[in-house]
C-alpha cells in the first residue's frame, strides 16, 4: 500500500517545465483570489469631460478615471463607473446607490458625502496668451481696454470676464475651439482651465504657441465617500484612503498621469 509520504509531490520528483507549470499555475490562484475578494464599488461619475474622464467605445479613461483607478486597487476595490449628469451623481450617493463620487471640490460641505481630505491636484483657471505677448499683469482688471477674450459660454467662471467694462467676452461652445481662435488671433486671451487647455493645444498641435499669462484662481479636487452606503465605516475608510493617496503622491503616481495630459500642471 502506498503511503501519504509517498504521494507527496515536491520540487525534486518534478520536471523543469513540470515545476514551471506548477508555479504558474499557483500564481494564477493567487491573482484569481485576490480579484475575487475586491469589492465591487460602484463610483458616480459624470459620463464625458475630457481629458478628465473620457467614455467611449475603448471604455472609461482619462486623468480622473485613471488616478481613481489606480487608487481603488490599493484600497481593495473592484470599480464601477456610473456615467451621470451631476445632480444625479450627488442623488445616488445621498442614496447609497453609489458608493463614492469619482471626484468633487474639496470644499464641499453636503452632510451625505465624507470628503478625503487629500486633493488628488488642483484646478487652475488661468488667462492664456500666444507666445509673443509681451503683456505682464497681475488681475483681469489690468487687462487692455477692447482686449478680446474667449471663454467657453457654459464655464461658471465666464462672468468673471462679463464684470470687466472696459474688455469684449467672446463665447465659444468648448475647448478645442477656443484654442484655435487664440492660435488663429481671432481673440486676444484664453480664460479656461489649465488642464484641458493644455490638453486641446497639445492635441491639435498648438502646446508650443501658448504661454499661461496669469492663474486668477484655483480649486482642489478630491474624491468622496457616501455615508449612506459604508456607514460606520466611511470615516475610517476616508482616513485610510488618504494615507493611500499621499503614498501615490510621493511615488509621483498622480504626477505621472496628469503628465500624460496635460504636461507642465
Amino acid at each position: 500500500m502506498t503511503s501519504s509520504k509517498q504521494l507527496l509531490v515536491t520540487p525534486a520528483h518534478l520536471t523543469a517545465r513540470a515545476f514551471k507549470r506548477l508555479l504558474l499555475s499557483l500564481t494564477l490562484l493567487s491573482v484569481m483570489s485576490t480579484h475575487l475578494q475586491a469589492e465591487i464599488l460602484n463610483i458616480a461619475a459624470t459620463e464625458s469631460f475630457e481629458p478628465y474622464i473620457i467614455h467611449d467605445r475603448k471604455g472609461w479613461r482619462g486623468v480622473d478615471i485613471e488616478i481613481n483607478r489606480a487608487l481603488m486597487k490599493r484600497l481593495g476595490f473592484e470599480p464601477e463607473y456610473q456615467g451621470v449628469p451631476w445632480t444625479r451623481q450627488l442623488a445616488y450617493v445621498e442614496k447609497g446607490i453609489s458608493g463614492a463620487l469619482l471626484t468633487v471640490y474639496c470644499d464641499d460641505k453636503r452632510a451625505f458625502i465624507e470628503i478625503v481630505e487629500e486633493p488628488f491636484y488642483e484646478v487652475r483657471i488661468s488667462l492664456f496668451a500666444r507666445k509673443d505677448a509681451s503683456l505682464n499683469i497681475s488681475s483681469l482688471q489690468e487687462l487692455p481696454t477692447h482686449a478680446r477674450v474667449g471663454v467657453v459660454r457654459e464655464n461658471f467662471f465666464g462672468k468673471h470676464l462679463e464684470a470687466i467694462a472696459h474688455i469684449e467676452t467672446a463665447y465659444t461652445h468648448d475647448t478645442p475651439n477656443l484654442a484655435a481662435q487664440l492660435f488663429h488671433a481671432r481673440i486676444d486671451f484664453a480664460y479656461e482651465e489649465f488642464i484641458p487647455f493644455t490638453y486641446y493645444a497639445k492635441k491639435h498641435g498648438y502646446a508650443q504657441q501658448f504661454k499661461e499669462l496669469l492663474p486668477v484662481q484655483r480649486y482642489q479636487v478630491c474624491t468622496a465617500y457616501s455615508r449612506t452606503y459604508f456607514g460606520e465605516r466611511t470615516a475610517k475608510l476616508a482616513q485610510r484612503t488618504k494615507t493611500v493617496i499621499q503614498q501615490m503622491k510621493k511615488e509621483g503616481v498622480i504626477t505621472r498621469i496628469l503628465d500624460q495630459y496635460a504636461p507642465g500642471k
